[in-house]
């Protein structure tokens, strides 16, 4: 699992957990190949203030632009010592695969008592083969 810790001092952690890949190839149709991508996070609230998550706001990057995602769980509010797993799906069309580097924006996804959090993209790689 990609881990990224938010400022850990504050004790906010928000982890890439786990992923659903699929590619269509779509060369048979002349269509743009299709990267349909689920992705599972886990955040867990440390800290003593309140934690909001806009799942809304995280971002895929491919090839440096960043596409919103087109499924998503409603923002989550956590107590402290509370953790909560979402999710947001990505559909994309174009030259990447599930064999791609691809990345996710996080900076403005999670907010401590009304305060954003900035966080560092996670990077990841679906799969290191291509599903049929």
């Amino acid at each position: 699992a990609t881990t990224l810790r938010a400022l850990k001092d504050l004790g906010v952690s928000l982890a890439l957990d786990d992923h659903l890949c699929d590619f269509q190839d779509n060369s048979d149709s002349g269509d743009e190949p299709t990267l349909d991508l689920d992705l599972m996070f886990h955040v867990i609230n440390g800290a003593s203030g309140r934690v909001t998550v806009h799942p809304s706001r995280i971002s895929l990057v491919v090839h440096g632009r960043a596409y919103p995602p087109d499924a998503f769980n409603k923002d989550i509010v956590l107590r402290p010592r509370a953790s909560r797993d979402f999710h947001a799906h990505f559909s994309y069309d174009g030259d990447a695969s599930c064999a791609s580097n691809l990345a996710v924006t996080t900076d403005h996804v999670v907010e401590l008592d009304g305060r954003e959090l900035p966080l560092r993209p996670l990077t990841f790689q679906p799969s290191d083969q291509d599903a049929d």
